[in-house]
């Protein structure tokens, strides 16, 4: 079992990524919460506390990772990580919303240079 120390460090796109999947798990498990509590059975009281301390650390997770693109001053890679990251579109779709047909290696470099110099930064 490997410790906390131990544990590889994911990068900030693999991170990042998780603004795709966290808005609808967040979503699941308020329903989840909500359709226990109106059971009003006790049983469920642990299970209540676990699911909402799970819904405190996704919404957290889902913060911080907005905070991180809600920085970034420039506009068209704010724009960029917006269209990756939250909105989940694939290069060649970013490419086209940005009107920059064929770019799309152009701004997975921007988004992957941005990614290395932030984690460069953290590691500093």
């Amino acid at each position: 079992m490997q410790t906390m120390q131990e544990q590889p460090k994911t990068n900030l796109t693999e991170r990042l990524s998780g603004l795709y999947y966290l808005p609808g798990e967040i979503a699941i498990i308020k329903d989840d919460i909500d359709r226990l509590q109106s059971t009003g059975d006790p049983i469920w009281q642990e299970t209540i506390a676990l699911e909402t301390a799970r819904l405190d650390r996704c919404t957290k997770e889902l913060e911080e990772l907005i905070g991180i693109i809600d920085a970034v001053e420039d506009p068209v890679l704010h724009k960029v990580l917006g269209l990756r990251y939250a909105a989940g579109l694939m290069w060649p779709q970013i490419a086209l919303e940005m009107h920059g047909k064929n770019c799309e290696s152009a701004y997975r470099q921007m988004v992957n240079r941005w990614a290395r110099k932030m984690e460069e930064k953290d590691n500093a």
